[in-house]
């Protein structure tokens, strides 16, 4: 929005790249309870296998969570109160692992962002790419994967359990002004500068070529504190010049 209006563009529309986000649940052995009940990411899962995708597919597992018990009688709210379901529902709770996993940008969807409104209160407007089909068929192979890893583990998959989020639910998200050696169009060049503006810089994934599976945050930041530090040369050098 800050930089389609920057430039009065109201009729391009440039596209924000995603990574395709993905759950698969698993069964495994009871938790323990003596643990915090609320718990963050245990391990990770790369893959890189050039038969599922050219770049790496990203995966962390979540073991217990007190919200699981929640989520499974939301599901079942039509049946919650017969009989037995208690103990059903703590039972797979205490035994619930989920998978959240990341595809490449490239192998995802899009957004398209364009301008909408009028000039004195611009908005954005955001519609979904939906020709792109090829990632329901590469999240379905990948959980093949992950289930056959899992049970190497003693880990059961439940993939009619499986969710594929919805476009824009990747959390890492970005390529809109992309770096080039040879920016073009609405392209950065390598100090993040997009539509050949002299002055404004983007310093977040909106720059980034591609977005990767895994988390961006370090990269951004190593990206940032890079274009700042060439950015302010360039005041140094216009300084000695005059």
């Amino acid at each position: 929005l800050l930089i389609l209006n920057t430039l009065d563009e109201w009729v391009t529309k440039v596209t924000l790249k995603d990574t395709q986000l993905f759950l698969l649940p698993f069964l495994g052995p009871k938790a323990d309870l003596n643990e915090p009940k609320h718990t963050l990411s245990q391990f990770f899962i790369e893959i890189k296998d050039d038969c599922l995708s050219n770049y790496n597919i990203h995966t962390q597992f979540y073991t217990y969570n007190e919200m699981y018990k929640k989520e499974i009688v939301s599901k079942i709210k039509l049946i919650s109160k017969l009989p037995g379901i208690e103990t059903i529902v703590k039972f797979l709770s205490q035994r619930l692992i989920v998978a959240q996993g990341y595809l490449h940008s490239t192998d995802s969807r899009t957004t398209l962002l364009s301008l909408d409104g009028d000039k004195k209160d611009p908005k954005l407007k955001i519609e979904p790419e939906l020709k792109n089909k090829h990632y329901i068929k590469k999240v379905k192979s990948v959980w093949k994967r992950l289930s056959l890893i899992g049970g190497e583990s003693g880990l059961t998959s439940l993939p009619f359990l499986g969710k594929i989020s919805g476009i824009g639910r990747g959390y890492h998200t970005g390529g809109t002004f992309p770096m080039s050696q040879s920016p073009s169009g609405f392209d950065s060049d390598l100090i993040g500068r997009p539509a050949s503006l002299k002055r404004t810089h983007i310093i977040d994934a909106s720059c980034f070529p591609d977005i990767p599976s895994g988390s961006v945050t370090l990269s951004v930041m190593a990206n940032s504190t890079r274009i700042a530090e060439e950015a302010m040369l360039l005041d140094v050098k216009k300084d000695t010049k005059n």
